[in-house]
């Protein structure tokens, strides 16, 4: 098979109703367009399932049917073929290369094509994706023979019934072409469970979808409770959302059963330590897709859509392993990665490297409908955000994006305006640099519950790793020592004005939106500088008595040593009053 072919047959694994949007489909003598050009995968299914069900309830209590009616049947058909693949995530359709799946049926209906519309009824009573595929499951078993799995633990497949024809297994030829079966999808479905072929896709409840309404605002959106409504689910969730949303999967041409399997590898791959786990990452992703909604990224990624996929990968998988302590517990224990990177940007690069290894898995890489040169572009584009995370180039990062941003209020340029294509293509890898690396020092700017929250469990992440400093006989880092905790408050307003606001204050120039995250960091920063003037004031309380008592003293003594001098000057013949340390009373005393 070609490389041509390959593609074409790649590009087919997007969603039927998508696929006219993707590969520009036309119907064939069908009057009426019922394939949605842009579905939400789940509910358009339903919706679809609904509207068949209703039509055939109509249709089936009439015993004749005209001939407008037939055909109304064979469009419900196809609409419950559609809503098969819509349902289950993807169509699937490996085995065959034709863009044009549906036709028009004849006139006339065999006893085959009814029996095929009883089949579509009752799965069309069933409302839900499970109850879906235990009908088709049933309704398989009863038309090739199943048997329960004997002692040996096989399945024993007996010959097909004689008396079975026709039905949902084995389409009419009025009704679908060149396509795999829905028996087959489902069989698929349910067979499939290998390592690394995770196929089914979590269903976005009632109560994850009102998170996700909320995706666009900074405020409104707690991914603490995301996480929980979506069952641990944040990363695959959310990343799939977005990349829906946007339509990069039409765009890109990628697979939605290759990406979701790629995002549960990368959601499983985040170890449980307290702050850089899984719930970090989709907060990162969150507050990048923010950062994305600015016209200025906005007309970039929606011009280019490979870019809008490298920022959601980027966040997604900038701590992708990461061990819960930091490149310099790795430097000081001369760790197996710190030999590997030779002590540069540690975890950034081990983030990265294990991210591109997952592509390299089983149905993970969902880049293989990509061309060479777009799959290095994102690579480039993924490697450099990543890497920009590492606090130690936070200062250069903040540096390059002040004088960026003075030289464009001096020369009054806009952003992303350059006539030479390799500034341009610098200035946007650096503008979307600093989206995942403002997304990553996001947490002070968070509203203070959120804010106070994270602080926490940096705080225990900090402090496991003094734990393990002091184990090994290692010096403790600045901040890890749990015994420091009074100082939590002055640390924290070190940290937020010594790197976070400096970066923010700029960003805030280059993304209008920005003001918000701005705002509240003012807010966190108020309120840990009143922590820290009460931490002050507790310790000036204890200052004054201390000076006090040792003035007491100091002035018992000076006292003491004055009555001392007197009665050395009368006994000497020294006039009181006189300096005694003058030469003329020390000769005097000589």
């Amino acid at each position: 098979m070609s490389v041509r072919q390959r593609r074409r047959r790649s590009s087919a694994r997007i969603s039927v109703s998508s696929l006219k949007v993707c590969v520009g489909m036309s119907r064939t003598n069908s009057k009426d367009n019922f394939i949605f050009s842009r579905p939400d995968f789940f509910t358009i299914g339903l919706g679809r399932l609904q509207q068949a069900q209703d039509m055939l309830l109509d249709f089936s209590r009439k015993d004749t049917q005209t001939a407008d009616q037939k055909e109304k049947i064979i469009k419900i058909v196809q609409l419950l073929a559609s809503a098969y693949t819509d349902l289950l995530g993807d169509s699937m359709d490996r085995g065959s290369s034709s863009t044009t799946p549906w036709t028009t049926g004849p006139d006339s209906m065999s006893q085959e094509e009814q029996q095929a519309i009883r089949n579509a009824l009752g799965f069309a009573s069933v409302s839900t994706a499970p109850g879906m595929g235990k009908y088709l499951l049933q309704k398989r078993r009863e038309n090739t023979g199943v048997d329960e799995k004997n002692k040996n633990g096989k399945r024993n497949f007996r010959s097909r019934s004689e008396n079975t024809k026709l039905d949902i297994k084995k389409p009419s030829k009025y009704i679908l072409r060149n396509r795999k079966t829905s028996h087959s999808l489902v069989e698929q479905l349910m067979e499939l469970k290998t390592q690394n072929m995770a196929l089914t896709i979590n269903i976005i409840t009632p109560k994850v979808m009102r998170h996700l309404t909320k995706v666009d605002c900074w405020n409104g959106f707690d991914v603490w409770e995301f996480n929980e409504a979506a069952d641990g689910h944040c990363i695959s969730l959310l990343c799939y959302h977005l990349m829906d949303r946007h339509s990069l999967f039409a765009k890109l041409r990628i697979s939605r059963h290759i990406m979701v399997n790629f995002l549960k590898e990368i959601e499983q791959g985040y170890n449980d330590v307290p702050y850089h786990n899984k719930i970090h990452a989709a907060d990162v992703l969150q507050g990048v897709n923010f950062f994305l909604q600015s016209p200025v990224l906005k007309s970039l990624c929606d011009k280019f859509p490979l870019m809008r996929l490298a920022a959601y990968i980027g966040a997604v998988v900038h701590d992708f392993k990461h061990p819960g302590t930091n490149n310099d517990w790795a430097k000081k224990k001369k760790t197996n990665l710190a030999l590997i990177y030779n002590d540069v940007s540690v975890l950034e690069n081990m983030h990265v490297s294990e991210a591109f290894r997952v592509l390299q898995k089983k149905n993970c890489d969902f880049l293989n409908c990509v061309s060479y040169l777009d799959y290095r572009t994102f690579r480039q584009l993924v490697v450099n955000m990543v890497l920009s995370t590492d606090m130690a180039k936070h200062a250069e990062c903040v540096r390059t994006l002040s004088h960026t941003v003075k030289f464009k209020e001096s020369t009054s340029r806009k952003w992303l305006d350059h006539e030479d294509p390799e500034a341009w293509l610098n200035e946007a890898e650096m503008l979307l640099d600093l989206a995942v690396h403002c997304g990553d020092l996001s947490s002070p700017c968070r509203p203070w519950k959120l804010m106070n929250h994270w602080t926490t469990r940096i705080l225990q992440e900090f402090w496991a790793q003094g734990d393990l400093e002091k184990d090994h006989s290692l010096p403790v880092g600045p901040g890890n020592d749990r015994d420091k905790t009074r100082d939590v408050p002055l640390g924290q307003v070190f940290f937020v004005e010594g790197f976070v606001k400096p970066l923010w204050v700029q960003w805030a120039k280059v993304i209008p939106e920005a003001k918000v995250c701005l705002e509240n960091l003012n807010k966190n920063l108020s309120y840990w500088q009143a922590e820290a003037k009460k931490l002050r004031k507790k310790e000036d309380a204890k200052i004054p008595n201390s000076r006090e008592r040792e003035g007491s003293v100091k002035f018992s003594a000076a006292t003491r040593d004055t009555t001392l001098i007197k009665e050395a000057e009368q006994t000497r013949g020294v006039p009181e009053g006189k300096d005694v340390s003058s030469p003329e009373n020390r000769r005097n005393r000589e």
